[in-house]
């Protein structure tokens, strides 16, 4: 199967669904793949809030229960004032969450049909003209 992004042709030999977003294991590594920025964004804050419902110890390890605090007051902290504000701000920039490897969105500017079918089987039914990939 291939795939091209940002006009370089990628072997892809995996595809998995890992809850969020599909990812593709291809000759230059992994990427998450959505079927757009704005797919992307919605996908990182559900994963957010997620673990704040279903792990929220886990979710103030990791911002902090200054933070956390700050949010309850109203104060803000972390450029939010709230967790709704940061969820907000989550969604915006997609990139933050699924590039983890250079922080990128990249464009997808073709797949193949084998690709695409397989993406079917997730839930990816149509043209995706907007596609994106993120470098893990």
């Amino acid at each position: 199967m291939q795939i091209i992004i940002e006009g370089e042709e990628i072997y892809v030999h995996d595809v998995k669904d890992l809850g969020y977003l599909p990812v593709i294991d291809t000759d230059d590594g992994e990427f998450y793949i959505a079927k757009s920025s704005e797919q992307a964004g919605l996908r990182a804050r559900e994963y957010w809030s997620d673990m704040v419902r279903n792990d929220p110890d886990e979710f103030a390890a990791i911002v902090g229960t200054e933070t956390l605090v700050h949010w309850a007051l109203g104060i803000g902290a972390s450029n939010a004032i709230s967790l709704e504000d940061w969820l907000d701000q989550i969604e915006m920039v997609p990139e933050e969450q699924w590039a983890t490897e250079d922080g990128l969105e990249l464009s997808i500017d073709s797949m193949c049909e084998d690709l695409e079918w397989e993406l079917s089987k997730m839930g990816w039914n149509g043209d995706f003209p907007d596609a994106v990939a993120y470098r893990i």
